[in-house]
């Protein structure tokens, strides 16, 4: 392979194939006038990058033509996705245009969870759908030495959290990934008058579209009704916004079947973290890997601030991006 890189990082792209966060696409369709040359219908792929130690610039993009074997030349951009950790990137990028005509996208994520050297990838979920919920409780607050004159929400709250604990105890089959969590609780100010208002929110995870669907309706049903019965009301905002992660079967399967030619390939063991990745199968051939970033036992895992990420991980990352590159434009013909 002989590389020819433009020094133009903005003209020479049409029908890409990328990389995100960052993000490396491969362009079908290029116009080099700058190399003096044109180039149509070459294939293209994507690869996406996620958490590896890159920081996203302010430059939204750069780009690079590439000579390849057999006279197939085609064209890289790499991409810096925002906002990965509110779900909206990929959708911003989509929207953006900055996948129009991709015919495949390949990403990964580090997982502390495999040693450097390990990689998985397959046919199955990898990460979960994932829900944003909101409650809140609206009463009559009164003076604490009084709270019969009220109707407080205090005790309305702490019943409502522990109920709604037994929804994924009572309501769905064990065999399958499901978690609701409570992760914020506010209400009052002061220490002697029982507040107006009290809330949470938190967030559901699952694997089977079917049990984020039913943990959404006994979630309602549950806040307002135990809300009813302490004689107060009760808002629920319930944002279903990220789908479990998969990837698409075929190229799966094809690139998993070279990875023990670069790296150990493990099973998948799923993550009950969500990734808005799963927004490009909405417009493309998805393909998905965990790279391993530190394996020790008892380490620290995703946004704990004791992770550490090995840099022993960093050449099965580059080997992954080079060998499903190629397989993916040759899967792709």
């Amino acid at each position: 392979m002989s590389p020819v890189v433009s020094q133009n990082k903005h003209t020479a792209f049409r029908n890409c194939i990328g990389i995100c966060d960052p993000f490396l696409c491969i362009c079908r369709k290029c116009n080099f006038s700058c190399l003096g040359c044109s180039v149509y219908e070459k294939r293209s792929c994507v690869i996406h990058c996620d958490h590896i130690s890159f920081a996203s610039q302010d430059t939204p993009y750069v780009s690079f033509a590439v000579g390849f074997i057999h006279d197939n030349i085609f064209f890289f951009k790499i991409l810096f996705q925002p906002s990965e950790e509110t779900g909206q990137g990929a959708r911003a990028m989509i929207d953006a245009g900055l996948v129009d005509d991709v015919e495949a996208i390949i990403g990964t994520h580090n997982n502390p969870n495999y040693a450097p050297g390990q990689l998985a990838i397959g046919v199955e979920p990898m990460m979960a759908g994932c829900v944003k919920f909101r409650v809140t409780l609206h009463a009559q607050g009164t003076h604490a030495g009084y709270p019969y004159k009220g109707t407080g929400p205090i005790e309305a709250l702490a019943s409502i959290i522990l109920s709604l604990q037994t929804i994924v105890s009572r309501n769905v089959t064990p065999f399958h990934p499901l978690v609701l969590s409570v992760t914020e609780v506010h209400g009052g100010h002061v220490w002697n008058v029982v507040p107006a208002e009290a809330g949470f929110q938190g967030t559901v995870r699952y694997f089977h579209k079917s049990d984020g669907n039913l943990v959404g309706r006994r979630f309602k049903e549950v806040v307002e009704h135990t809300a009813e019965a302490y004689g107060i009301s009760a808002d629920v905002v319930w944002d279903d916004f990220q789908d479990p992660l998969v990837s698409d079967p075929g190229l799966a399967k094809a690139v998993a079947a070279d990875v023990n030619d670069y790296a150990q390939l493990e099973p998948i063991r799923q993550s009950m973290a969500g990734e808005d990745f799963c927004e490009f199968a909405k417009v493309t051939l998805p393909v998905f890997a965990f790279v391993g970033s530190n394996g020790q036992e008892g380490c620290a895992d995703w946004h704990s601030p004791h992770f550490v990420g090995l840099d022993e991980s960093i050449p099965t990352f580059v080997n992954f991006y080079v060998n499903t590159a190629l397989r993916v434009l040759n899967e792709l013909k």
